[in-house]
């Protein structure tokens, strides 16, 4: 089996001063647009300083919209998906 998960190499951002990163991320053939506030990743930035550097904000990005897919798939498919 293939990769089953896919990012695009862009992701969008929305205000003057990046409000909002919309990631859309690929499953199974279906494409989820996530979004993620600039506050969420900034609280995702701060509990690692020093480890993510602004080279590394789009992985940094890329981990929160997954945690968030992950969230909202388990709410909704009364789905676990385990570590």
């Amino acid at each position: 089996m293939s990769n089953v998960i896919e990012f695009t190499e862009e992701f969008e951002t929305y205000g003057d001063t990046k409000i909002m990163t919309v990631i859309p991320i690929t499953l199974g053939g279906k494409t989820f647009e996530v979004h993620i506030s600039d506050k969420e990743a900034e609280k995702f930035y701060k509990r690692f300083s020093g480890c993510v550097g602004e080279s590394e904000y789009n992985i940094a990005d890329s981990i929160i919209a997954v945690n968030k897919l992950v969230k909202i798939l388990e709410l909704s498919l009364d789905v676990i998906v385990s570590e």
